[in-house]
């Protein structure tokens, strides 16, 4: 019962918020069967790396189902976001 009671919650807080909550709940339902088909031994990444300066490169990994990293290598630190 608790389980029905949070998810008529999350639905009466996205009609607040003027989101159709079908819409909603089917697209966490993509990304979770996204993030089960690409994780494990079937995870990838696309990788990109730009040379910025002959000791500085830039290394963007674009993640399956979304989001990157960006990763700056130096000859003293390596930065990441």
């Amino acid at each position: 019962m608790r389980f029905l009671h949070d998810i008529n919650h999350i639905a009466q807080e996205l009609s607040n918020l003027r989101k159709d909550p079908v819409e909603v709940f089917e697209n966490i339902l993509k990304i979770g069967d996204c993030l089960d088909r690409t994780s494990g031994e079937n995870f990838y990444a696309d990788v990109q790396r730009i040379l910025i300066k002959n000791d500085v490169e830039l290394f963007c990994f674009q993640l399956p189902c979304g989001g990157n990293i960006y990763l700056f290598d130096t000859p003293s630190e390596r930065i990441y976001d």
